[in-house]
């Protein structure tokens, strides 16, 4: 601690101090009545905190009415040092006096990987000092991570669930952008194989090809497109018509499995039906004015009319009275 000491002198003419010569002690000369002023000022390190008489003025003037020590007060410089997670956990909180070694946590912190990034602790910002320095009340320390992009396996499946490829790619990348992805640029596009009522042709994918965000697995989607069958009808327009269900797709045409009825109507008078000649099918025939089938191939259907033929019998009442003829 430094100390002043103060004697009173009966000459009234002494000036009080105007410039300091800061010493350990010092003794100053002021007359009855007269003040004198005085400072304090810590060395490096450390802080003034009072006056032994109880002033915390650092600069004061004061007027002695004895011979007086007043003894400068001082403590050392304390710093409140915290290091801070990412997240601003707070990892170690200490408070060192000015001098004492800054040291860091006892294991350095760990941040788990999320979804799109692997961290690894790389040290502390600001950079560490060695020992806690004067006339700082706080010193604040935040870890440090390098990152480094999750990377994932995208799977793309045929519709039945057999792979067709898998990807390696960082958190971000754009599928849609991907050469590998099957079918991408009209390349390797996923086949399924049709069978007797159809084809299947590829559509995309049963998700929208965007950004990597995790592992993920795509299915192949395809588009049904059902094969068209025609089915004709014939017969004699003169002696009757055939209608036959609609068609309800292109061209009037049938999907297969689709039932179909026909029959023959109008029929003239003077003939009669007997029956369908059927080609394209493993029927040869079939004897329904109206016949109900399912289509599986083009079917060729002609409705056979036959003309009614009448017998007409002439007789005499009594042969021996007469006869009749007739061509």
């Amino acid at each position: 601690m430094k100390k002043i000491t103060f004697l009173f002198l009966t000459l009234c003419c002494v000036l009080p101090l105007l410039a300091y010569d800061m010493q350990d002690e010092v003794t100053l000369h002021t007359a009855c009545g007269q003040g004198i002023t005085f400072t304090a000022q810590g060395l490096e390190g450390y802080h003034f905190v009072k006056w032994s008489d109880g002033s915390k003025q650092v600069t004061r003037t004061f007027v002695p009415t004895r011979d007086s020590v007043i003894t400068a007060i001082f403590e050392i410089d304390t710093t409140v040092v915290v290091f801070y997670d990412w997240d601003g956990t707070v990892l170690k909180r200490e408070t060192l006096e000015y001098g004492q070694a800054i040291v860091t946590p006892a294991t350095d912190p760990h941040r788990d990987a999320d979804e799109q990034n692997i961290y690894e602790f790389d040290g502390w910002s600001p950079a560490v000092l060695p020992t806690a320095p004067a006339a700082t009340p706080v010193l604040e320390y935040t870890a440090v991570y390098r990152t480094q992009k999750q990377d994932y396996d995208v799977f793309f499946k045929n519709w039945n669930g057999v792979e067709l490829a898998k990807v390696h790619l960082d958190y971000g990348a754009k599928l849609d952008t991907c050469t590998s992805v099957p079918g991408f640029g009209g390349q390797n596009i996923p086949q399924r194989p049709g069978n007797d009522t159809c084809e299947y042709v590829f559509r995309g994918w049963d998700k929208t090809l965007g950004l990597v965000r995790g592992e993920e697995t795509y299915t192949a989607v395809y588009d049904t497109v059902y094969y068209l069958f025609d089915v004709t009808l014939t017969v004699d327009e003169r002696f009757g018509s055939v209608v036959k269900t609609p068609g309800l797709y292109q061209g009037g045409k049938y999907h297969y499995g689709d039932v179909v009825q026909i029959t023959v109507t109008n029929i003239d008078q003077c003939y009669k039906f007997v029956n369908w000649t059927i080609t394209g099918t493993t029927a040869e025939f079939a004897d329904q004015m109206t016949y109900q089938f399912e289509i599986h191939e083009d079917m060729n259907l002609t409705a056979i009319l036959e003309q009614l033929v009448f017998s007409v019998t002439i007789r005499a009442n009594n042969p021996t009275k007469g006869q009749v003829g007739g061509e």
